[in-house]
């Protein structure tokens, strides 16, 4: 089995909103370990290396294969997590699969 990462990249539209509802965003994306996800990478400061990248919040969660990763996205935890971010950022998201060697 091959492990999935899903990389989050919100925008923040209301800096007030987000830093109020900073505890409810942690609280949301931590329901990602109870279906086998593991965080790795939580905010912190970015730096653009090629092009314009607006400022943002990176997440980064690793799951151990595409079915604990798809039972996370279906899930309640998951959409919560989409209407509290979204309620003061933009958010976009992917889901990268690693290729074979």
């Amino acid at each position: 089995m091959k492990p999935v990462f899903l990389l989050f990249d919100p925008v923040v539209t209301d800096p007030a909103t987000c830093k109020a509802e900073a505890p409810q965003w942690v609280a949301a994306s931590d329901t990602a370990r109870d279906y086998g996800g593991e965080i790795l990478i939580r905010g912190g400061r970015t730096e653009p290396v090629v092009g314009q990248w607006p400022r943002t919040l990176p997440l980064v969660i690793e799951f151990p294969d595409e079915i604990a990763a798809a039972s996370w996205l279906d899930s309640d935890e998951f959409a919560e997590m989409v209407e509290v971010v979204g309620r003061s950022a933009d958010l976009r998201a992917i889901r990268i699969i690693p290729l074979d060697d």
